[in-house]
């Protein structure tokens, strides 16, 4: 071990928890906003202890896949039957859209038992239970039997890699009509995106957005001399996912006859 490796080791060891810059940096700014979401499209809503997935403190600050706000922002205002939200954690965006948005419904699926009770206590804070359908694990023929209910549909999809699979408008029909936002996991299969444009080509347009590289620091609702000093990735981890593969996508899909 060189001398630098042992001083770090050292200054961790001693110093103590609340002051080691990855909890410092994400706990101070979540203390100061109080568990409600300061910024983006669902800025204003209360949230919970917990993350299913990613951080509870990309959430707090509003910068949580800061890439897709200005799609989120168009889509609440869009009057749909119903949002449709698959792979959904604990609800970020399952309540938020049912919080914010103007659809009648929320149908939200999610394979972890644990995601699910997480999204009821978010909904429950939120005052949003009644508007929200919580399922598990989403299958095609679910997602096909569901669809039929409703005529103005938005979907936003993130189910890590599954979604190939899942979004099969050979078998699920209802796909063809709706508007679509995929996370696209081209790690997994680094045709996902362009396979997914080419199976809608005569259906919808496509536009395609990377994932969030860059950070701006302004994002930091509570910068101090501490935080100010920190080496860059302690500085990033509170305002930007640290989890996203740099090849991966979010493919927005229209269908070609909607103006909205």
């Amino acid at each position: 071990m060189n001398l630098f490796a042992m001083i770090k080791a050292i200054i961790k060891l001693i110093l103590p928890k609340k002051y080691h810059p990855f909890n410092y940096a994400a706990e101070r700014a979540i203390n100061f906003l109080g568990f409600r979401v300061n910024n983006g499209p669902f800025k204003g809503m209360q949230y919970i202890d917990e993350a299913f997935v990613g951080f509870v403190c990309h959430k707090v600050i509003g910068t949580y896949e800061k890439e897709i706000k200005h799609i989120i922002e168009h889509e609440l205002k869009n009057n749909y039957d119903a949002i449709f939200d698959l792979g959904s954690a604990e609800g970020y965006y399952a309540v938020g859209m049912a919080k914010f948005g103007n659809s009648r419904k929320v149908v939200s699926f999610e394979g972890s038992e644990q995601g699910r009770k997480l999204q009821q206590r978010l909904a429950k804070l939120n005052g949003v239970a009644d508007k929200i359908e919580i399922h598990g694990y989403c299958k095609k023929e679910q997602l096909k039997e569901h669809l039929k209910e409703y005529e103005k549909v938005f979907i936003i999809c993130d189910v890590d890699g599954f979604e190939l699979a899942l979004l099969d408008n050979n078998h699920v029909p209802g796909l063809n009509a709706a508007t679509m936002l995929i996370e696209c996991h081209n790690h997994c299969f680094a045709a996902m995106e362009k396979t997914l444009i080419d199976r809608f080509s005569s259906t919808h347009d496509h536009e395609s957005f990377s994932v969030r590289e860059c950070v701006d620091y302004n994002d930091y609702p509570c910068p101090n001399l501490y935080y100010r000093l920190l080496p860059k990735k302690y500085k990033d981890f509170p305002i930007k996912e640290t989890e996203r593969a740099a090849e991966d996508t979010w493919l927005y899909l229209k269908p070609k006859s909607k103006s909205t």
